[in-house]
């Protein structure tokens, strides 16, 4: 997500963990694309992560496992018939969406004007 997402004062790994635990789950559960629709509705639903938890406190590791954990849950429940938001990218509230169609601009923006980029081979959960 980059420098937009984290410098709203996101966690991306608490925030969009918790969708890609629900699609990589409802492959594994082999659910249907609809109930992996559902899924991804339920994870959106849980997703959460704020950058202020880093100064005095313990959790920010702790984004990675729950973000996991969220959306295996978000995949289980659609699985037995749970719905979810149907359009969860696609709000009327929609910051994330925003946030991404930022950073997508940005790295556009800065390889027409010569500027390289590559993607990070740190993951989200290292300290």
């Amino acid at each position: 997500m980059g420098q937009v997402h984290l410098g709203g004062g996101w966690h991306p790994c608490g925030t969009l963990g918790a969708f890609a635990s629900a699609a990589s789950s409802s492959s594994v559960l082999g659910l249907s694309e609809d109930q992996t629709v559902h899924a991804l509705g339920l994870a959106g639903s849980q997703a959460s992560g704020i950058m202020a938890v880093q100064y005095g406190a313990m959790m920010k590791r702790g984004h990675a496992g729950r973000s996991c954990q969220s959306g295996l849950y978000a995949a289980v429940l659609a699985e037995e018939g749970f719905t979810g938001i149907t359009n969860v990218f696609d709000r009327p509230v929609r910051r994330l969406l925003h946030d991404v169609f930022a950073i997508h601009r940005s790295l556009r923006s800065q390889r027409t004007h010569g500027g390289g980029w590559a993607p990070t081979s740190r993951p989200c959960a290292s300290a």
